[in-house]
């Protein structure tokens, strides 16, 4: 037979330290990890301001770390969050959120502000409206001075964009990263300003593109839209195609969806849907009391909507199944959210909605999936944001190393002491 040795046996200990010692020696001297396993295996699962840090190692570290190959493949192990913003004053607050491991919600993280004080200031005086967001980019509109700025709240940086025209007012915009193209561009539709009175003032079409950083007009669509129609601020991008909604004031609901192809540049209309045409009349309602408001968003990489009926703040979701066939819409499910406010729709189509409540008690945020009954819905999780902040949107967020310059990176001496 056999005795194996116990754990306490002396003869056992004595060879496992020699083995340790063997080993430590061998790792001192020889044990060396390869570049190309750093570069790409460790340095992109670092959180962004480590990564700034790093850039002082060694001039290969920072040529490395500041290239958009190495931007892209950080972005592939970015964990996807909700960020929420504040714009009375403009802040930044992280809502950690799991979208397919869970619905648990954790209470918000605000950020550090890193605008300047002038630039700060100048964001107090005036109305600011978010456009849109896209690997880690957030884009804002500040209509009254004529620019849009653009920020990355984790490199602490942001650049302004001034209007083509100063003398535009911006209609609808939208901002966005096109995978196609490797380019995140602004698409607006622009008016005359207010100060200057036409019988008919003309809508011109514009988009300006990050890598080039140029705006370009595109002057083949000013026939599409008249001051008359009214746009779906919800506006999104599903196989580089921009969809929004056109309708007339006259009768408060869309009439026809407009898509406009960010790569080649050409428009499609497409007829608004039969199932959006039926309003419940209700008596003492005039026609304006009874539209349905709508918004366009993505669930699974599908085109979507979201039909809001603003008399019994019953919520609808429909889905495109077939990307080529208009007719594919489905119904996907329902949910009533009386006294809540929809924030965020999340890639596999779970709405953010936040709960409100007396202004002395916090806002809480839940996590409300459509196409589940009521009472699985209202067993959502929930969590807490400090009363004194008031969330005007949620977007979906990732730490990124993407430039409001470019695609590239851009580190001084000031950003690697963060």
């Amino acid at each position: 037979m056999v005795k194996l040795r116990e754990e306490n046996d002396p003869d056992t200990i004595a060879n496992v330290k020699c083995r340790i010692i063997n080993i430590s020696n061998f790792s001192a001297e020889t044990l060396t990890i390869p570049d190309d396993l750093i570069i790409g295996n460790i340095l992109p699962r670092l959180p962004v301001k480590t990564l700034i840090r790093f850039t002082s190692v060694s001039k290969f570290w920072l040529s490395t770390i500041s290239t958009p190959e190495f931007a892209k493949s950080h972005l592939k192990f970015s964990l996807n969050q909700i960020l929420l913003i504040d714009k009375r004053p403009l802040r930044f607050m992280i809502l950690p959120y799991d979208d397919e491991e869970s619905d648990s919600l954790e209470n918000p993280i605000e950020l550090e502000n890193f605008f300047d004080s002038s630039f700060q200031q100048k964001l107090s005086k005036n109305d600011v409206s978010f456009v849109g967001s896209g690997n880690g980019l957030v884009c804002f509109e500040c209509d009254h001075l004529c620019f849009f700025f653009i920020c990355n709240p984790a490199l602490h940086s942001y650049r302004k964009i001034m209007y083509p025209n100063p003398g535009y007012c911006s209609n609808t915009s939208w901002f966005g990263y096109i995978p196609s193209i490797d380019d995140y561009r602004i698409v607006v539709l622009f008016g005359l300003s207010r100060l200057r009175v036409q019988r008919e003032p003309p809508v011109y079409f514009y988009v300006f593109s990050l890598k080039t950083g140029n705006w370009k007009r595109i002057c083949d669509l000013d026939d599409y839209f008249t001051r008359y129609e009214w746009l779906c601020w919800d506006t999104k991008v599903v196989n580089d195609i921009l969809y929004w909604s056109v309708g007339f004031l006259e009768y408060a609901m869309p009439k026809r969806i407009v898509g406009y192809n960010l790569v080649s540049e050409q428009v499609e209309v497409f007829p608004w849907m039969d199932w959006l045409q039926q309003l419940k009349v209700f008596p003492g309602m005039n026609l304006l009391q009874q539209c349905v408001s709508t918004r366009f968003f993505l669930r699974n990489g599908c085109l979507s909507i979201a039909c809001i009926s603003l008399i019994d703040r019953m919520t609808e979701v429909w889905t495109l199944k077939q990307f080529y066939d208009w007719n594919s819409w489905e119904k996907v499910g329902s949910f009533n959210r009386p006294c809540t406010f929809g924030c965020h729709v999340t890639p596999t189509g779970k709405f953010l909605v936040e709960k409100c409540f007396e202004l002395q008690t916090p806002n809480r945020f839940m996590i409300v999936d459509a196409s589940l009954d009521t009472e699985k819905q209202r067993q959502s999780h929930t969590c807490s944001c400090d009363n004194k902040i008031t969330v005007s949107n949620a977007v979906g967020y990732v730490e990124s190393l993407i430039s409001p310059f470019g695609t590239i990176m851009s580190i001084d001496e000031e950003d690697r002491e963060l």
